[in-house]
């Protein structure tokens, strides 16, 4: 004889251990895999696998921006600096101080760089809604990532001051 029993729980979450274990049960007893079984612990698997994709997708593909980017931009600055030392070298003339003209290079290159950062962002604030559809709290994670990405792009914004520096000397 066989039965069939109906499990009621307030939190998936909370309770997923058990759920899992009465779905694997299940699915030794019929013979189906554990993701193509009706009900919550075979969708939530199935849910699991798809969006960890999409969730290492967009890291993968957030990071391999974040490094184009910043490395465009080192570059074109890092390019260009031929034609800047002249500016900076008539910035000594008139009685600049290193100091200020290692000021003038943080803000000039700041510029440049914090601008692409900000838009990026508020893209990115004003974009996420679009996803509402597809999950229930879009916005989860969003600070921990947006700080790993700024402390990230400051570290490629040091690094391009520094080297500017020593170019221009």
């Amino acid at each position: 004889m066989k039965s069939v029993r109906l499990v009621t729980v307030k939190s998936f979450a909370a309770n997923e251990a058990t759920l899992t274990a009465n779905a694997k049960r299940e699915a030794r007893l019929t013979g189906t895999a554990m993701n193509h079984q009706a009900g919550v612990p075979g969708m939530f698997t199935l849910l699991k696998n798809v969006f960890g994709g999409l969730e290492f997708m967009g890291i993968f593909l957030g990071i391999a921006f974040l490094a184009m980017l910043a490395s465009t931009l080192m570059f074109k600055v890092l390019s260009g600096v031929a034609d800047d030392k002249r500016r900076y070298r008539i910035l000594t003339m008139i009685g600049t101080s290193k100091r200020q003209v290692t000021a003038t290079v943080v803000k000039d290159l700041g510029v440049l760089f914090f601008i692409p950062l900000v838009i990026g962002t508020l893209d990115v604030i004003f974009g996420l809604p679009m996803f509402k559809a597809l999950m229930a709290d879009p916005y989860v994670g969003f600070m921990p990532s947006l700080i790993a990405i700024v402390v990230l792009y400051v570290i490629y914004f040091v690094m391009t001051v520094i080297l500017y520096r020593r170019l221009l000397k």
